[in-house]
């Protein structure tokens, strides 16, 4: 057999290896399904290292994680995984849905920033694409 694009008179593949058709879509539903199960995985940890972050009993000291006073914000961390088919992107979301997360984590004019998320995803970064390439192991 020929590979696809090889000159008629090119040498055959190599005896005793295997080739494997990237453009067969069983295959590729396998490593996108492996890939959105990574995906999720790495979401679950670094939602759970930040709510882990907001732990702390009453107020907090600027530049630190906001204490935990009503458990509302730590509640409110949610992780998701959406794929965007036609642009093939996968994209984590992990963060808060309260109106006043962002304060929290940008600051305002009258109170300093308690950042909770911003600073646990730039340490989590190469841990998330090694749970994606490798899984939780």
């Amino acid at each position: 057999t020929r590979r696809p694009g090889a000159a008629a008179g090119a040498a055959p593949s190599m005896p005793g290896t295997a080739r494997l058709r990237w453009d067969s879509k069983p295959a590729q539903q396998q490593l996108v399904n492996l890939l959105m199960r990574n995906a999720r995985a790495a979401g679950a940890e670094l939602r759970n290292q930040t709510k882990a972050a907001i732990s702390g009993r009453g107020t907090s000291a600027a530049g630190q994680a906001p204490g935990l006073v009503s458990g509302k914000l730590r509640r409110s961390i949610r992780s998701i995984v959406r794929r965007d088919r036609s642009a093939s992107e996968i994209t984590i979301r992990v963060g808060s849905g309260l109106f006043y997360s962002r304060f929290l984590e940008k600051g305002t004019a009258r109170m300093a920033a308690r950042p909770f998320l911003g600073q646990r995803f730039q340490s989590f970064k190469t841990r998330m694409a090694e749970i994606l390439l490798r899984g939780r192991g």
